[in-house]
């Protein structure tokens, strides 16, 4: 039977804890001990046999116990097999993707760990069989789906905690902005409030990304108040990601870049006269770019490839939007 245990580490915000290896079981028992400063993904962990571990929140093994004061079910049919394959997965995953990484990270990071899926959720369905003296029915016991979807949030909020630590001051001055622009919506409180916490208990004043706060203070005026009314995404975002991919490489000027959002993004209508690339070696550098700008920037919206591959096929030479749709299917 496998063996399984619990690993407590204490780090700078639970310098408390007690350190060593705990029986599952054993540690469940004496879980009401325990208490954390900042439950992040660095104090506890689940270790099958000495060579599978993943982490857990401190309050994630709370809610296991409320769920498993049987025994019966303790160390029989907790999936855990699920939840290391889903870690697994989500460790992998990339989380960052886009080429204006900075602020995208932030946005998603901040999403990340405003997930809703549950932990260790309880299945308490039943599963019904005939038997001569008529149909019963007996505990599913503890969903290995939704284990696995849980493994796999643990696994990307373990590479976003990383992110977070390094750049704490970045998240709190990025996130004040957001919050000062949206004061009616409850904008990552959750995250925020955690790193503000962190921030508090090591004084971090030195941690300012430049990057991050280069970005923040120099908007280009001229972008910053064209209104993005084709998609949800920030205007700057927008700019950043084809002035990367575009001007950058001097297959368009900076004015015709502007001049592009204002018309597809702010006013929605089309050019007179097409934009033209230059100098762009082949079609498909360039389908690339709004193909990226479609699935890792705007995050692939449902039934909206058409109006995306429309950026490129209506409004510059030589692209048309069949063709360019087409092509992001590739």
């Amino acid at each position: 039977m496998p063996k399984t245990i619990i690993k407590v580490k204490k780090d700078l915000y639970n310098d408390h804890l007690l350190e060593g290896h705990f029986d599952f079981m054993n540690f469940l028992e004496i879980l009401d001990k325990y208490s954390v400063s900042i439950d992040t993904l660095n104090n506890f962990y689940i270790v099958v046999n000495n060579e599978f571990q993943a982490p857990v929140y401190l309050s994630a093994l709370k809610i296991l116990k409320s769920h498993s004061n049987d025994p019966s079910i303790i160390g029989r049919k907790i999936p855990l097999s699920s939840y290391f394959e889903g870690y697994d997965q989500g460790l992998k995953m990339e989380i960052t993707p886009g080429i204006n990484r900075i602020v995208y990270v932030i946005e998603n990071i901040t999403s990340i760990f405003e997930s809703k899926i549950p932990p260790f959720h309880f299945d308490n369905s039943y599963v019904y069989s005939k038997f001569p003296g008529g149909p019963i029915s007996s505990v599913k016991g503890f969903s290995d789906e939704l284990w696995f979807e849980y493994g796999v949030q643990i696994g990307k909020e373990k590479q976003a905690w990383e992110i977070v630590m390094k750049n704490l001051d970045s998240f709190v001055n990025y996130l004040d902005k957001k919050r000062e622009s949206k004061p009616d919506e409850d904008y990552g409180s959750n995250l925020y409030n955690t790193i503000i916490e962190i921030r508090r208990i090591i004084s971090s004043d030195e941690l300012v990304s430049d990057e991050l706060d280069s970005l923040l203070k120099n908007e280009d005026p001229k972008v910053a108040k064209i209104r993005n009314n084709f998609d949800k995404i920030s205007i700057m975002d927008v700019y950043n990601h084809f002035k990367i991919g575009l001007v950058d490489k001097k297959y368009l000027t900076d004015e015709e870049l502007i001049n592009f959002l204002k018309l597809a993004f702010e006013h929605q209508i089309l050019p007179k006269k097409r934009f033209k690339i230059k100098n762009a070696k082949t079609k498909q550098i360039v389908v690339s770019l709004f193909y990226k700008y479609y699935k890792d920037i705007a995050g692939r919206p449902h039934r909206k490839q058409k109006e995306y591959a429309a950026l490129l096929g209506e409004y510059f030479e030589g692209y048309n939007t069949k063709n360019v749709s087409s092509n992001f299917n590739k």
